[in-house]
């Protein structure tokens, strides 16, 4: 099993709140959010800001209190099927930047909600922003 954590990246624009998405062209081409493996010693929400800076160079993150989310699926490396749960947590972003990309990213985009439903190829990636969403809409 492996498990890992992450973000739910939105900021506060003119014309409305935006999502950040990544590009992550191997093994399977899709744009998604970010998240990392959890290291010995580490906290969820330590892992899940340390992926952001690392993946985004973003730093200045405000957790929204109350929100946390798990996803749990089977995915396949080098023939083995890997059992993986990951941890999401809702984050506004407030830093000026927009971010930058990391090496394990192809593009990173800043993107309204619907956008953000129609680029996300995994429905439990969906699933997860479409929480948050609700979870702000409800504040």
């Amino acid at each position: 099993m492996e498990k890992s954590a992450g973000i739910v990246l939105f900021r506060i624009r003119t014309g409305g709140r935006q999502y950040l998405l990544l590009h992550y062209p191997i093994p399977s081409d899709y744009w998604g959010l970010a998240k990392g493996q959890i290291e010995a010693g580490e906290r969820e929400e330590e892992t899940a800001l340390r992926e952001v800076r690392e993946e985004t160079g973003l730093e200045d993150i405000k957790l929204i209190p109350g929100f946390y989310e798990k996803s749990h699926y089977f995915f396949t490396r080098e023939g083995k099927k890997i059992y993986k749960e990951v941890s999401f947590f809702l984050g506004e972003v407030l830093d000026q930047s927009d971010g930058k990309v990391s090496w394990e990213h192809s593009a990173l985009r800043w993107v309204s909600y619907e956008d953000a439903m129609k680029l996300i190829k995994y429905e439990k990636d969906k699933d997860v922003v479409r929480k948050g969403e609700e979870f702000l809409e409800g504040k």
